[in-house]
C-alpha cells in the first residue's frame, strides 16, 4: 500500500494549470487530458530523478467547463520523492513551454516523449476554430502554447537525430520525428507504394501515410471515411507542418454516439490521477 505522504506547507506551489479557450469536444478533451498526463508524469520524473512510473501523482484540484480549465497539484506518492522538488515541476513546465516559444533547444528535464506530448497538446491550437492553450503556475504570466512549440520541438528532435546518426550531407529540407498525425483516412492506394491519405476535418490538409505489411489494404478499406490517430516517422515540411509518416500503428476513434457523456468526463477528471 502507499504510504499516505505527509503534504508540504507550500502545497499550492506545486499546482499547474491548463487553460483551454475556445470550443472543445468531448474526444479532443480525452485526447487533450491523455497528453498533459503523459508531458507532467515525463517532467515529473525528470525533476524528481526517480526511476518510478508512480513516484509523483498529479491530483486534480479544479476542472471547469465552456472555455475549459484543469488544474492539478503535484504530490509525492513514494517516500524516496522530498516534497520540497515538487513545486519545481510546475516551474519546469511553463519555463519549457516558454523556451519552446522562442527557440528550438530542448529545455531542462524535457525528454523525448515530453516534447512529444508537448507537441501534441500545440497541435489542439492554432487553427481556425480550434482552442488556445496556456498554462500557468501561479507566479508570473500563464504561458501560451503557440504554432511556434510545434516547429521547435520538430527542429529539436530532428537535430539530434542527425547528430546521433552522421551520414552525408544531403539537401533535404525537411524535418523528421516520431508522432502522431490524425485525420479522416481516404485516397486509399495499393499498386506500387502503398499508401493512402489523412484529411484535417478543419483545414482540409492532407497527409500522405505509408504503411507496409502486416497491414492489409483490405483493413484500411474498411476504414475509408473514419476518424483515426496514425502513429510512426513523420516527415514535415521546414515550418513544421507534417506531409508524411511512415506508419508503425493506428489508433481508430469510436463513432460519434459511442463517445463518452458529459457525465463520464467528469467522473475521468475527478479521478485522474498519475
Amino acid at each position: 500500500m502507499t504510504p499516505d505522504l505527509q503534504r508540504p506547507a507550500g502545497a499550492a506551489a506545486s499546482e499547474i494549470r491548463l487553460d483551454v479557450d475556445g470550443p472543445v469536444t468531448l474526444l479532443d478533451l480525452q485526447r487533450l487530458v491523455e497528453s498533459w498526463t503523459g508531458l507532467l508524469g515525463e517532467i515529473g520524473k525528470g525533476v524528481t530523478g526517480s526511476p518510478e512510473k508512480d513516484a509523483v501523482r498529479y491530483v486534480v484540484t479544479m476542472a471547469s467547463g465552456g472555455s475549459f480549465a484543469l488544474a492539478v497539484r503535484a504530490e509525492a506518492r513514494t517516500e524516496n520523492v522530498a516534497p520540497a522538488l515538487l513545486p519545481e515541476i510546475a516551474e519546469t513546465v511553463t519555463a519549457g513551454i516558454d523556451e519552446l516559444n522562442r527557440e528550438p533547444r530542448r529545455p531542462r528535464h524535457f525528454s523525448d516523449d515530453a516534447l512529444n506530448r508537448l507537441r501534441d497538446l500545440a497541435g489542439f491550437g492554432g487553427a481556425p476554430l480550434t482552442p488556445s492553450l496556456r498554462v500557468s503556475n501561479g507566479r508570473g504570466d500563464p504561458v501560451a502554447l503557440s504554432p511556434l512549440v510545434i516547429e521547435h520541438v520538430n527542429a529539436v528532435l530532428a537535430s539530434e537525430s542527425e547528430a546521433r546518426s552522421p551520414r552525408a550531407p544531403n539537401t533535404d529540407s525537411h524535418l523528421y520525428s516520431i508522432g502522431t498525425v490524425e485525420g479522416e483516412i481516404g485516397g486509399l492506394i495499393i499498386r506500387g507504394e502503398k499508401r493512402f491519405y489523412l484529411y484535417d476535418r478543419l483545414t482540409g490538409r492532407r497527409v500522405k501515410c505509408r504503411f507496409v505489411d502486416p497491414v492489409s489494404w483490405e483493413e484500411l478499406a474498411d476504414l475509408l471515411g473514419q476518424r483515426v490517430a496514425v502513429t510512426g516517422k513523420i516527415r514535415s515540411n521546414p515550418s513544421g507542418r507534417p506531409i508524411e509518416i511512415e506508419m508503425s500503428s493506428c489508433y481508430v476513434f469510436p463513432p460519434d454516439d459511442e463517445l463518452p457523456t458529459a457525465a463520464d468526463v467528469r467522473g475521468i477528471l475527478r479521478n485522474r490521477e498519475q
